[in-house]
């Protein structure tokens, strides 16, 4: 969990943490599925280079509406 008080950049070192434990989680868990990686924000994500490495995005708009 991270907290910021706006959009939220994804970086590359959160693009290869993410795709590190995506990977980890296949492997251990040993199942035929692909994982969907899913943020969860209240404020979104900002338009970075590394935006589409998430699938979906949830928002607060989202959780109420």
């Amino acid at each position: 969990m991270k907290f910021s008080a706006g959009k939220y950049e994804i970086t590359k070192q959160d693009d290869e943490n993410l795709r590190h434990k995506s990977t980890t989680f296949v492997s251990v868990s040993k199942k035929n599925k692909s994982p969907h990686l899913v943020m969860v924000t209240p404020y979104g994500i900002s338009e970075g280079m590394y935006r589409f490495s998430v699938q979906n995005l949830i928002t607060l708009d989202d959780l109420f509406a």
